[in-house]
């Protein structure tokens, strides 16, 4: 595997301003940074405590915040990233710790947000930061710069360029060439055969939740290699499509295609099954809203009964058959595809069904009263020993049904159980925030993030540069700009040079003095 050799930067603040008071939540700069603002201490940049990766997860993380003095858990050293094709759905981990040294408690509602970018001299905030795309290493885009924590969001909701580049995105790894497994079935045929031909524990057990996880999951890394920058959609259930939130039309002929309502059963039509290529078919997917007698409006199950089921054993059984079973018979009708097991996966529709069953309980287990949801030790409740929670994970595992690539002559296959962090880690949606636990004076916690590094190869033409990127982390307190800060993102690299073969950062940062918070930002510069 190529490796980075990393060394740890952080950004340090260049400002003429008095000493503030230690701030409530903060990540160290160094390891004499206290929380005062701006941090007295000028000494080498490389040497922050607070950011650090994993090739492998930790087997002994725990989510609970702990005294700093005394932690519960020792965590292991920084390793070097390693890149894997994300289709093998085995991530890194980056890790970030978050202290409190004031003499208050936090409020558990502050945000925690992480960025990679390809170290280059004069990084500029935002743009190189945020699904930056360019053209250095020839002539096709790559991504430069993203936010590892950049959040799943409702259809109805999300902007006309993000409705756009989903729906392009499943039209390109259905149709074009390039987007093929092992065998010659494109990326998206391939999703649809695998929930046909999957493991039979997928429906009705423990399974439900954690395999459909981590089926949405691929799915979305195969539509990110057409579109690095796309995330999946989900649709809230407990509206009608046609009048989705805030009176928002999913099924339309540049969205999601025909609902069939009232028709008895029709073809979905463009943008998935034109009369005339590109198109998903064959199959033709067919629908018709509301035509099943058994499901004729959404489902009445809010999102406040679903979160409130006390452990995982109550809630699995409630979300997969009310309003998971239903909703799928909403939409599919008395004949639509997605009324059936074997061709579900067939509609698009049902990838914005499931990220919202997904969506539901990532929210669950982020409930802050409940941290037990994030172990994976507990995160179960009393079915941790359920033999379809201590089963791997199929067709992954490369058992039951041959599917490729999952197969020893395919290359890919995976043991992974429902208890891997990658599946325990709640992905992040617009309702599930990663936010930093509630914490008491002198008390810290460490947050566990899946990532995928990028690939080298996309920066070849850097040539000895090839491997530099950088991390950065940083705490919000509010949900529009400046997210509680004193100045805005627009003053964090007003000023930057960077010597990389020594790697070295100067650039001026910007601090919330009037806020309880300290806006640290951690950089990891690595070499592959």
């Amino acid at each position: 595997m190529l490796q980075r050799n990393l060394c740890l930067m952080l950004i340090f603040m260049l400002m003429a301003a008095p000493l503030a008071p230690a701030q409530n939540v903060y990540m160290k700069d160094m390891p004499a940074d206290t929380g005062a603002e701006p941090n007295p201490d000028t000494g080498p940049m490389w040497v922050t405590e607070d950011i650090w990766v994993r090739t492998t997860p930790d087997p002994g993380y725990q989510p609970y915040p702990f005294p700093e003095a005394t932690p519960t858990w020792i965590p292991l050293p920084h390793q070097n990233p390693e890149y894997r094709d994300p289709k093998y759905a085995v991530p890194n981990y980056v890790y970030v710790r978050v202290r409190n040294h004031s003499n208050s408690v936090s409020s558990g509602t502050e945000r925690l947000r992480l960025y990679w970018a390809k170290a280059s001299t004069g990084l500029s905030w935002p743009t190189q930061w945020v699904d930056y795309l360019a053209s250095n290493c020839g002539s096709s885009s790559k991504l430069y710069g993203a936010e590892v924590t950049k959040p799943r969001k409702n259809a109805a909701t999300a902007t006309a360029a993000e409705r756009d580049a989903y729906r392009n995105a499943i039209l390109t790894v259905g149709t074009n060439p390039a987007y093929v497994f092992f065998g010659g079935t494109s990326y998206w045929h391939k999703q649809e055969e695998v929930h046909k031909l999957g493991p039979a524990n997928r429906h009705g057990t423990a399974a439900f939740l954690p395999w459909h996880r981590d089926f949405v999951n691929r799915y979305e890394v195969l539509l990110q290699e057409f579109d690095p920058r796309v995330k999946l959609l989900y649709w809230d259930w407990t509206t009608d499509p046609r009048s989705s939130t805030g009176g928002f039309n999913l099924d339309t002929a540049t969205f999601m295609g025909n609902s069939g309502a009232g028709t008895g059963g029709v073809n979905i039509g463009p943008p998935f099954n034109p009369a005339a290529p590109p198109t998903l078919a064959p199959p033709s997917v067919t629908r018709d809203l509301g035509g099943s007698p058994f499901a004729p409006t959404p489902t009445t199950a809010s999102d406040t009964t679903v979160l409130g089921q006390p452990d995982f054993p109550t809630l699995h059984p409630f979300i997969e058959g009310t309003p998971h079973n239903y909703s799928h018979v909403y939409i599919g009708g008395s004949g639509g595809d997605m009324s059936f097991i074997p061709t579900a996966a067939q509609d698009p529709f049902f990838f914005m069904l499931h990220a919202n069953v997904d969506r539901l309980w990532a929210q669950w287990q982020r409930d802050p009263s409940s941290l037990s949801r994030l172990d994976k030790a507990t995160t179960y409740s009393t079915e941790t020993t359920n033999v379809n929670i201590t089963t791997a994970l199929a067709p992954w595992n490369g058992t039951g049904t041959a599917i490729q690539p999952w197969t020893v002559a395919g290359g890919y296959i995976v043991n992974k159980l429902p208890t891997d962090p990658s599946v325990v880690s709640p992905p992040i949606y617009d309702t599930a925030q990663l936010t930093i636990p509630v914490l008491q004076p002198n008390e810290a916690v460490v947050i566990q993030i899946p990532w995928f590094p990028p690939n080298p190869a996309d920066f070849a033409c850097f040539g000895g540069d090839q491997g530099h990127f950088c991390l950065l982390a940083r705490i919000e307190t509010s949900s529009t700009a400046p997210f509680g800060m004193t100045f805005p993102p627009s003053h964090l690299f007003s000023s930057a040079t960077y010597s990389m073969s020594e790697c070295k950062l100067v650039c001026v940062s910007w601090i919330a003095r009037s806020l309880a918070v300290h806006f640290s930002r951690r950089r990891v510069c690595s070499s592959i």
